[in-house]
């Protein structure tokens, strides 16, 4: 199940750093061991398995910012804009909705490193429809992507 997290930012800091991606997950992880720290420590320390590999609960998108500028010689973003989303996935059926919804709405947090990072308070939880499978398709992903083949 895949859900849109709007953000606004609080803070008057307008700045994170270019690889912000794992203080974002660090943030998802707090949130969801303030609800459950058993399953929190299950996800960070075992995931699932499947293959004879450990996988995790969710993945997510790259932060979609209203109003940025990227500064590489500094290494960082700046979010001049008030608005910022991202998409998570959960492996979840449908009848945890609400409790993804109730787990995120209204959480105020922070991202970033000690010397970059922006208050952010999840405005809305949209829930995005499933895709449509067809025989042909085309694909876009929100985060890497790891695809591996054994060779004979």
């Amino acid at each position: 199940m895949r859900f849109k997290i709007k953000l606004t930012r609080t803070s008057r800091t307008k700045f994170l750093p270019l690889n912000y991606q794992y203080e974002l997950s660090a943030v998802i992880y707090r949130i969801i061991d303030s609800a459950n720290a058993a399953f929190a420590a299950f996800l960070h320390d075992e995931g699932y398995s499947a293959f004879g590999r450990q996988f995790r609960l969710f993945t997510f998108s790259r932060l979609d910012f209203a109003g940025n500028k990227i500064h590489r010689d500094r290494g960082v973003i700046e979010h001049y804009g008030q608005e910022a989303s991202f998409e998570i996935s959960f492996l979840i059926d449908r009848a945890a909705e609400e409790f993804i919804r109730g787990l995120f709405m209204a959480q105020a947090f922070r991202i970033g490193d000690q010397i970059s990072s922006i208050d952010y308070l999840v405005s809305s939880i949209e829930t995005v429809r499933p895709p449509v499978f067809q025989q042909t398709m085309h694909y876009r992903c929100l985060s890497p992507l790891f695809i591996r083949q054994k060779r004979g």
